[in-house]
């Protein structure tokens, strides 16, 4: 259903779109549209199959160690998928006035240094193979919540936020 309604949103954005004779301004156009087939349909599966809520319920502990809202969790599994995503998250919930000033700074470095996103992980596994890819993004998690909670503390410590 995510993927059918995916498409139907990218039908109806590609053809709101006007074209001319710049490829790359067509590619980038048509790229926009289509992220609503994938982002829309990983979602729905994600919910379908129960996985979406248990990694967003498994990163709640880390949350609370960064000092960030149990929701906030959602952004950085929304990340994983397209970075722009989790931004779009970060965002709503600062218009939520769940995230405040030093939460909104450590959230964006931490989701920053997470990992770039599905397709450089998918791109990661095609180069480098999957033992490579598991090392290198384990690394990568560790050192972005790591960083993360540096900064929380730093940022209290100093009182700047």
């Amino acid at each position: 259903m995510g993927y059918l309604l995916g498409f139907l949103v990218a039908v109806y954005i590609s053809g709101k779109f006007t074209y001319d004779s710049s490829v790359i301004k067509n590619f980038l156009k048509l790229l926009l549209a289509t992220s609503f087939i994938y982002f829309l349909g990983m979602t729905w599966l994600g919910n379908l199959i129960g996985l979406l809520p248990w990694l967003v319920h498994s990163l709640e502990p880390i949350m609370l160690k960064l000092e960030l809202p149990k929701q906030a969790s959602s952004m950085f599994i929304y990340g994983f998928f397209r970075r722009d995503y989790g931004a779009a998250r970060m965002f709503d919930l600062h218009h939520a006035g769940l995230l405040e000033g030093r939460q909104l700074v450590v959230s964006a470095v931490t989701l920053t240094l997470f990992i770039p996103c599905l397709s450089q992980f998918r791109f990661m596994l095609r180069e480098r193979g999957l033992k490579t890819t598991i090392t290198l993004s384990s690394l990568v998690i560790i050192f972005a919540f790591s960083m993360g909670y540096i900064l929380n503390k730093i940022l209290l410590v100093l009182e700047v936020i």
